[in-house]
């Protein structure tokens, strides 16, 4: 069966059961997640092969000498050079494109294990440009484009991959959280369901499918306000005049936040405005958070404190803002650090500080050993702990800010949002090594 038509037809599937109650069919005696699944493995049994696809092997084809010499030594560019003008003599039969994709992708690897997401975009580009039959190129290719935050391209890319390799569940997976943070909760909701189809073990899929679908819901039922930056979805029981409020914050959270990191969004960020119990409910989080983003920003309607709101609407756009900007490569403490260092007044990160510092010596662990920044967000259990890990991550930001003023962290943000970890953009341009920056700070805090 096609790859497409196969999508289709789990789309149609998924929505049988739903399709059939609207037409006022009852489907018992089968549960509506029965049917599904009934459906689901009847079309899995007839169509689907035993084990998504691996990497194609590479055929056995005849070459020159020399560039066999170069592959066998994995001189990648020689490979490349002497293979391509063979493949121009010989054409598509010869087979000699598989080595040269193979080739490039194994030197857009070693640009991607160096940092450089740009090269290694262009030079796996170059491979599935040879080789366009084999999905994991096109994941590869994918998680590339994912890592700048490049969500159409990811898209194009992982569906290319998705269409080869169907029941590969990591791409139907991915292909949701994409769809997620671009905005199509409709599509997320779709691959989600193909992926926990592939996987019906995985609670946490099924978990998350329950709270897409509540936010979907949501959107659905409230009230929606868009501009090309945000797409703001309230729930029916908010008032206008709440929602008007809200706008103005996050209007002013881009402002204030471009202008110190100087980042803007790649794509229209969501927000979800909603009571304090629905928060709690579709998001599943500890009762001391004020709000959370997760691809998508939610947060709990608190009308009687426009100050917090306005410093949790911050906080959780500079999340937004970090994670579009270099994707997971922002460790925690410093995009903790971040978040309240732009969204609090100088005041009050001082107490925030301060209130890390007590609750650190009341443990009766404070030593001339710098705590492990890496690890602070590991150490959260409950809000005394969560107190002192965004205390600590705060007080080392500011100290990295303080010491190096905010252009410097710019450059270190933008090294990092071209690919380089932290602690090398931080060497670059401080000459400081991250272990001698964390015991500096330590040191004079």
């Amino acid at each position: 069966m096609h790859n497409n038509t196969r999508h289709e037809l789990l789309k149609f599937l998924f929505s049988l059961p739903t399709r059939l109650t609207q037409l006022g069919w009852s489907t018992a005696p089968f549960s509506t997640h029965r049917l599904t699944a009934i459906c689901t493995i009847l079309l899995f049994t007839l169509s689907s092969p035993a084990l998504p696809r691996a990497a194609a092997k590479l055929p056995t084809v005849s070459m020159s000498h020399e560039g066999a010499d170069c592959l066998k030594r994995a001189d990648w560019q020689c490979a490349i050079n002497l293979l391509i003008s063979e493949y121009e003599d010989r054409g598509d039969r010869s087979g000699i494109q598989y080595y040269i994709a193979h080739a490039f992708r194994q030197l857009g690897r070693n640009a991607f294990e160096n940092t450089n997401l740009l090269e290694a975009q262009e030079l796996f580009e170059q491979a599935v440009s040879y080789n366009d039959e084999d999905p994991t190129l096109y994941a590869e290719l994918g998680r590339i484009y994912l890592e700048q935050s490049l969500y159409e391209e990811a898209v194009t890319t992982f569906s290319r991959a998705y269409a080869l390799d169907s029941i590969n569940p990591h791409y139907a997976e991915t292909l949701a959280q994409i769809h997620y943070l671009s905005g199509s909760l409709e599509d997320a909701i779709d691959y989600l369901e193909i992926a926990i189809a592939l996987q019906p073990d995985r609670r946490d899929l099924t978990l998350r499918l329950t709270q897409l679908k509540a936010k979907e819901q949501s959107e659905n039922n409230g009230v929606t306000q868009i501009s090309q930056v945000f797409r703001l979805n309230a729930g029916d029981d908010i008032a206008r005049e709440q929602i008007n409020s809200i706008w103005r914050m996050l209007e002013d959270a881009w402002y204030h936040v471009g202008l110190e990191l100087d980042f803007y969004p790649k794509r229209q960020i969501t927000v979800y405005l909603v009571n304090s119990e629905t928060f709690q409910t579709e998001n599943g989080v500890p009762a001391w958070s004020g709000g959370v983003y997760e691809g998508r920003i939610s947060l709990p309607l608190q009308s009687d404190e426009p100050e917090q709101t306005a410093e949790i609407i911050t906080h959780e756009y500079t999340h937004a803002l970090l994670y579009d900007a270099m994707a997971y490569r922002c460790p925690w403490w410093l995009n903790e650090g971040l978040a309240q260092y732009l969204s609090l007044s100088s005041q009050k990160r001082l107490q925030v500080i301060l209130g890390a510092i007590r609750v650190q010596k009341q443990t009766g662990d404070w030593s001339k050993t710098a705590p492990e920044l890496a690890e602070l967000n590991e150490t959260i259990k409950g809000s005394k702990q969560a107190a002192l890990a965004y205390g600590l991550a705060l007080s080392a930001t500011d100290y990295l800010i303080d010491r190096y003023t905010i252009v410097t962290l710019r450059a270190i943000l933008h090294s990092m949002a071209g690919g380089k970890k932290f602690e090398q953009a931080l060497y670059e341009n401080t000459g400081m090594t991250f272990t001698e920056f964390q015991d500096s700070w330590w040191g004079q805090l």
